[in-house]
Order: C-alpha cells, then sequence, then structure tokens
C-alpha cells in the first residue's frame, strides 16, 4: 500500500512547499532551500544542500517541484512506518498483536499497557477484523493521525 494523502494534507504540504519556493516559480533551488534552513537556525553547506536537493530531485533538474516533494514526504513516511511496524512485529511475522503492543510498549516507552488497552488500539487499527494489526492496516491508521 502506498500513502495517499488527504485534500487537508496536501493543502498543508503545498503550504510548507510555499514556503521554501520562495520566489513562487514552482521549484526549490538550493538557495531557497538554504535560506528556509538558516531561517530556522540550520547552517547547512553546500555540498549538504546539494545532496537534500539530489535525494528529491527525480527529474534530475537541480531543483524540486511539488510532486517531488510530495514523494520525497511519501517516502520519509513509508521508511518511518516500515521501522515502526518492525520494533513492534517481535517476532516479524508481517502482524502485530495484542502481547506484541503490550511488549513494545513496555520496553520502549516504560509504560505498563493493560491487556484491554492494547486490544483497543488494535481493535482501531484491525480494519479486516482478524484480531492483528498487518503493515497496510498499521500505515493506513497512522495516516489518520
Amino acid at each position: 500500500m502506498a500513502v495517499e494523502f488527504t485534500e487537508e494534507q496536501t493543502k498543508r504540504m503545498q503550504n510548507c512547499f510555499n514556503m521554501f519556493d520562495k520566489d513562487g516559480d514552482g521549484k526549490i533551488v538550493p538557495s531557497e532551500l538554504e535560506q528556509a534552513l538558516q531561517n530556522m537556525g540550520f547552517q547547512p553547506t553546500e555540498e549538504q544542500l546539494k545532496e537534500m536537493i539530489a535525494e528529491a530531485d527525480i527529474d534530475k533538474d537541480g531543483s524540486v517541484d511539488f510532486k517531488e516533494f510530495q514523494a520525497m514526504i511519501r517516502k520519509k513516511i513509508e521508511d518511518t512506518a516500515k521501522e515502526t511496524f518492525a520494533e513492534y512485529d517481535k517476532n516479524g511475522d508481517g502482524f502485530i498483536t495484542k502481547d506484541e503492543v503490550q511488549k513494545t510498549v513496555q520496553s520502549k516507552f516504560m509504560i505498563r499497557l493493560s491487556s484491554e488497552d492494547a486490544e483497543k488500539m488494535i481493535i482501531e487499527a484491525d480494519t479486516n477484523k482478524d484480531g492483528k494489526v498487518n503493515y497496510d492496516e498499521y500505515l493506513a491508521f497512522m495516516m489518520k493521525m
């Protein structure tokens, strides 16, 4: 399952993109990225700026347009979701169970989660009602947040 953005999420991304795209030409170039990062207190090197642009620059034109910006965000979300899913899927079977939720919350956050609360979490994400959460269900659940 690929990440699908809601209309509201797309609007927010467009607003964020526009903050970087200072001249409003629909592209973020290294100088605009540098200015935005400096405004946030970062001092990126020229090499770091080139790497950041290159990471998202699908068509290799030296800039990032909105579609490339969305693709970059989508990839970051998917990568993060895969990592966090794997943290919960302790036995690597492709599913998160109530017991795995309890164990992960206990070990990662030092919070004792009741069986009932873990069950509620599973139920909320378990769209096919099989009592466990697969990656697609997990990703869909995370995108709602």
